[in-house]
């Protein structure tokens, strides 16, 4: 029996996500002041699925301390901190799971393949007291 790590046959997509750079992809982080707290990775390629693929996508693994500051993408009806779709996916659902309030930010810290003409516009449609609809250019 071969472990995985030692297997010759790896998917492409898992393999090339991390040893190529021509994916159209954007990486987003999630800050409380200058610390870290948390990121998501979005990566459109052709044939992909908009529901959660193993070997594809990353399911979101929760941290288990009540005071943490999470971000994540949905894909289908899972929660996903690497997701992939399809190439023609205009819009991308991210959620937050806040465990300690105060001032956060959302920060693109990546942004591969796309051209000058295309624009990543972050939205907001938040329950709670926030304004829906308002939206920023990335």
């Amino acid at each position: 029996m071969t472990p995985v790590a030692k297997e010759v046959t790896l998917n492409r997509r898992t393999f090339d996500y991390y040893t190529a750079n021509e994916y159209t992809s954007v990486r987003l982080k999630l800050y409380a002041g200058d610390k870290e707290q948390d990121r998501t990775d979005i990566i459109w390629e052709e044939g992909a699925s908009a529901d959660f693929v193993v070997n594809e996508d990353a399911p979101k693994f929760w941290s288990l301390s009540a005071t943490a500051n999470q971000l994540f993408s949905a894909a289908g009806k899972s929660a996903a901190s690497v997701n992939t779709l399809p190439m023609d996916t205009e819009e991308v659902k991210l959620g937050l799971r806040i465990g300690t309030p105060g001032k956060l930010s959302l920060r693109l810290s990546r942004i591969t393949g796309f051209t000058g003409d295309d624009e990543v516009i972050l939205g907001t449609n938040i329950r709670g007291g926030m304004e829906v609809g308002s939206g920023k250019r990335l």
